[in-house]
């Protein structure tokens, strides 16, 4: 989060793994000089390969987080960017915060991702950001999230956009699987929105139920652009870290190669077996071991997870895995 960079770096999975079991991190420092000294002290102290030099119990590093925080001055909560009034958070990632907020000209709430202050001087995470903004401006799909504005106020990077309060994920979480009729639907929206970023040139590279978000009248619209890259440059990684979530890479994205819109079709299978079944078909407790078996093993066929499920949709997810 605060570097953009993986702190363990290798080609393949195994590598990084071997790094971590053999070596250790490089010192934060040497990614980002300019970090304040106490957050670079609790990163150093958290990633120490000697278990008694790391912090003993939560509450300890919980402590040493909020002093962090009040050294930075970044645990004060925005109430203001633009043009837009700032109501609640909504939703945190790695990258941004998102809020929600009301537009002072129009009155129409939107949701407002601002990119986290310690990024705002970091080139690789700032790029990543406007070019989300970018991407979704240029799609005009009724299937993607409407970009309405970005913009850089105050040292600070934001994204408005149309506010949609449902997600797929809050969906399957709700009904733990959803009706063969309303899966294939959804998977219908997805495609149109893939449609039109193929149409221009762009692959998403991280489809998964928290980047789809679900209207009031049902439809899925694609959200998330921020790892989306051109055809040409479709294999960008993170410090020879494959880019994406482990639970809904393709095998060749998991290994790192090159990767087209079929990647995106393969996610988008993921998430097609797990809207009828209510679960990946991939499930381990260690991501290394979901990326393997990503790349090894065939998914437990649908009849044996959820029964009653029409042969011509199990055709579908079949070939689409």
């Amino acid at each position: 989060m605060l570097t953009g960079e993986f702190p363990f770096t290798g080609t393949l999975p195994s590598d990084v793994v071997q790094r971590i079991l053999e070596g250790g991190p490089k010192p934060i420092r040497q990614s980002d000089p300019e970090l304040n000294e106490e957050v670079s002290s609790l990163v150093d102290r958290l990633l120490s390969t000697s278990p008694s030099q790391r912090f003993q119990t939560p509450t300890e590093l919980r402590r040493a987080i909020e002093t962090a925080m009040l050294m930075t001055g970044e645990g004060m909560e925005l109430e203001r960017i633009g043009k837009y009034n700032l109501l609640k958070v909504i939703g945190a990632g790695s990258q941004a915060t998102v809020y929600l907020g009301v537009d002072d000209q129009t009155h129409q709430q939107v949701a407002v991702k601002v990119l986290h202050p310690h990024l705002t001087s970091n080139p690789s995470s700032v790029e990543r950001f406007v070019r989300e903004a970018g991407i979704a401006t240029e799609l005009e799909s009724s299937n993607v999230v409407q970009i309405l504005d970005h913009g850089y106020v105050d040292s600070r990077f934001y994204i408005a956009m149309e506010y949609i309060q449902e997600t797929l994920r809050d969906r399957i979480k709700t009904k733990e699987t959803l009706t063969e009729e309303e899966s294939l639907q959804i998977a219908v929206d997805i495609c149109r929105g893939l449609e039109e970023a193929e149409h221009s040139g762009m692959i998403h590279r991280d489809i998964k139920p928290e980047n789809i978000m679900l209207t009031d009248d049902n439809r899925a619209k694609i959200a998330d652009f921020g790892i989306a890259r051109g055809l040409e440059a479709a294999n960008m990684t993170l410090t020879g870290y494959p880019i994406g979530t482990p639970s809904y890479m393709s095998p060749e994205q998991a290994r790192g190669e090159h990767v087209d819109i079929r990647s995106d079709l393969y996610s988008l299978g993921i998430v097609l077996y797990e809207m009828v079944t209510g679960a990946t078909p991939f499930e381990s407790s260690s991501p290394w071991n979901v990326l393997r078996l990503q790349q090894e093993a065939s998914p437990p066929y649908i009849e044996q997870v959820r029964a009653g499920i029409s042969p011509d949709t199990k055709r579908v997810i079949e070939r689409l895995l």
